[in-house]
């Protein structure tokens, strides 16, 4: 793997503060809607102003989140190993997600992509030394859309080792895909 580390600045260092203070003036006098309610709870403990799911949050708490925000986060791959280190310094790159059509092999032919495609698609990517992360790719219109982001996270689990990067639609979808994280892991605080 090549390690460069390349400085590409797009904006000015007073282009940046003009673009915080403006997003921390929206955020204390707009706000934002939060329809979490454990959510609501953490805001309001940490001092935000919190009316229905209007939460408006001042720039002092702003800053100390970011203040007590981890400098860097490893993210680990399906065996555990270390993967991806996020701390600024590096861009990371991976697939995308969610296509609803593909071009079948050797014929340009467009058409729905289905599970399988995500399964290969996972199996490319996993031996690519240029991806970093894996996203499905495809959404599967062979599996019934309550299932879907479920199937998709099981085929690309068994596919890659890489970290994935995944959605859910409905909510429902998210506890079975954690409990594949945890078995695929061996151990559910992996």
């Amino acid at each position: 793997m090549i390690e460069a580390k390349v400085r590409f600045r797009v904006l000015t260092d007073e282009q940046v503060e003009r673009i915080h203070a403006a997003a921390m003036r929206v955020l204390a006098e707009t706000g934002c809607e939060v329809e979490h309610s454990r959510g609501l709870e953490i805001l309001r403990a940490a001092g935000a102003k919190v009316a229905g799911t209007r939460v408006r949050i001042d720039e002092e708490i702003v800053a100390e989140a970011l203040r007590r925000a981890p400098k860097e986060i490893t993210l680990g791959d399906r065996d555990g190993n270390p993967a991806i280190k996020l701390s600024g310094e590096r861009v990371h790159f991976g697939t995308g997600s969610d296509c609803l059509f593909v071009r079948e092999d050797g014929t340009g032919k467009r058409r729905k992509a289905v599970l399988d495609d995500v399964r290969r698609f996972a199996r490319v990517a996993n031996a690519l030394d240029e991806i970093d992360f894996v996203m499905s790719m495809a959404c599967a219109s062979d599996v019934p859309p309550q299932r879907q982001y479920r199937e998709q996270f099981a085929a690309m689990l068994t596919e890659t080792t890489k970290p994935i990067v995944f959605t859910v639609v409905d909510p429902a979808e998210l506890d079975p895909i954690l409990e594949m994280s945890a078995a695929a892991a061996g151990d559910a605080d992996a």
